[in-house]
């Protein structure tokens, strides 16, 4: 069996090795452990599924930046078992241009399952931050009003779970401003599906079209763009005890310790000297565990769901703490209990390879 993870190259080039090799003892500690019963591909198929798949990327105009796993200098990295045979996770860091196309083309042509881990993975973990601050906070999901900058791939994924947990309202800002309906024709169609669907909503009571305009009255702040688009008195805007989730790497949209000096409850950011790292390393051992081990043949909304439930879980209430809302990355429980959780969800729902 293989499993496409489609890696995001902002810059259209090969990313350095050094970025992998730093945390490759993580990732090979628990993709080791991923294989756990016999291959149900062949070494044809499996090749005749990547030849597929550098097709679907190079006809939609998208350049396939690096075709490696973890620094080898392999299109697929063979994971050693006990027995004979193996698996492969076919590893691609594609230009941003065409991403979210080439993602979607390819769930559609292949019969294997297919993961932009940039986007969903950063979804995922965002997900179960919000869920655990609630818990933490002793707000209700259903009544959260939240913002976030970035309407990108990633920040589109995000918007999709965050909606899909039940939330009262999203807004969003961009490159045009606040998203609203008024401005539809000037948007990429991310963002139109986004507003067809549903998922971004239009503020009622914009008073200007500014992240503090958007920001005032919120519950949960999201930041997928740049470096200090908040500040402090944006932060005082919103409703009490907000949730800031900074993701902007390496300078987060506001800095944790100013926005917890203006009022926030629980701050997340993509940095590791930081409380409550946002780290997709969280999501994917455990999800590709859980997708081979039962066989599935895609990766849907409902297993996305699961891993962000399955990453929360694994906090009993007791452990949660403002700045400990989230496991980290190296807490040895996170993948089994995400792994079973996505497992459960794929053969409930038949997502499994027959025979």
């Amino acid at each position: 069996m293989s499993i496409v993870t489609l890696y995001l190259d902002p810059k259209g080039k090969q990313k350095p090795i050094n970025r992998h090799t730093k945390r490759r003892s993580y990732y090979m500690r628990h993709y080791e452990n991923l294989v756990i019963v016999k291959p149900t591909l062949t070494a044809e198929e499996i090749q005749a599924n990547i030849k597929a798949i550098e097709e679907v990327i190079t006809s939609n105009g998208g350049e396939i930046a690096a075709t490696s796993a973890m620094g080898m200098r392999k299109l697929a990295y063979p994971i050693e078992k006990n027995e004979r045979g193996y698996y492969h996770v076919i590893y691609y860091s594609v230009a941003p241009s065409a991403i979210v196309e080439i993602e979607r083309r390819l769930i559609e042509e292949l019969d294997i399952p297919v993961f932009h881990d940039d986007q969903h993975g950063t979804a995922i973990v965002t997900t179960a931050a919000i869920i655990n601050s609630c818990k933490l906070l002793g707000k209700k999901i259903e009544d959260l009003k939240v913002c976030m900058i970035g309407t990108g791939s990633a920040g589109s994924s995000i918007a999709r779970m965050v909606k899909g947990l039940g939330v009262k309202s999203l807004y969003a800002y961009n490159s045009k401003g606040v998203v609203t309906k008024d401005k539809y024709d000037k948007y990429r169609f991310l963002v139109k599906e986004l507003l067809d669907q549903g998922i971004i909503d239009t503020p009622a009571n914009l008073e200007e079209d500014s992240v503090a305009g958007m920001i005032k009255g919120t519950d949960v702040f999201i930041g997928v763009s740049a470096p200090n688009m908040v500040t402090k008195e944006m932060v005082k805007s919103m409703n009490p005890d907000p949730i800031i989730l900074a993701m902007a790497n390496p300078t987060p949209e506001i800095m944790p310790e100013d926005a917890l000096e203006a009022g926030a409850a629980v701050v997340g950011t993509g940095r590791s000297d930081y409380p409550n790292q946002v780290n997709n390393v969280l999501a994917f051992p455990g999800l590709f565990k859980g997708a081979l081990e039962a066989g599935a043949t895609v990766i849907n909304d409902e297993m996305k769901i699961a891993a962000a439930y399955g990453i929360a879980n694994v906090l009993k209430e007791e452990e949660l703490r403002a700045d400990y809302i989230i496991p980290s990355p190296f807490d040895e429980r996170v993948a089994a209990v995400v792994a079973e959780t996505v497992k459960k969800i794929a053969i409930e729902n038949n997502l499994i390879r027959k025979g």
